[in-house]
């Protein structure tokens, strides 16, 4: 087990570890942005909001629209779990490998989720 020191706020292993976890306080801006692009693109393939079609009932074009959207929309976790994995290689213990298993977690199951039920 490791002595503990002293860390000061300066540290950028914290830093790194306190970015990785507030990684998904960021989807307080992004999520507008996002629905703003997926509406975008509903309107390229045609298919009107709540009309009760989703892209991927326009073929393999549509099913890859709808990955690539689910992909876009995880992007605050995927940045989330590359500053964990800094913060790792750079020494950081603990709340780091949680930041990643957090944001790793949260990001496959929302593209999962996003593939198996579409909007």
């Amino acid at each position: 087990m490791r002595a503990r020191t002293a860390v000061s706020s300066s540290d950028p292993t914290q830093v790194l570890t306190w970015a990785a976890h507030l990684a998904v306080l960021s989807y307080v801006l992004w999520l507008p942005v996002m629905r703003a692009v997926a509406m975008t693109v509903y309107d390229l393939f045609g298919v009107p909001p709540g009309s009760g079609q989703d892209l991927t009932s326009m073929g393999l074009l549509g099913c890859s629209a709808n990955l690539a959207l689910m992909m876009l929309l995880a992007l605050p976790l995927w940045t989330g779990a590359w500053l964990a994995v800094a913060a790792l290689r750079r020494g950081a213990d603990g709340p780091a490998g949680a930041a990643l298993i957090l944001n790793l977690s949260l990001g496959v199951t929302l593209v999962v989720f996003g593939i198996l039920v579409p909007i």
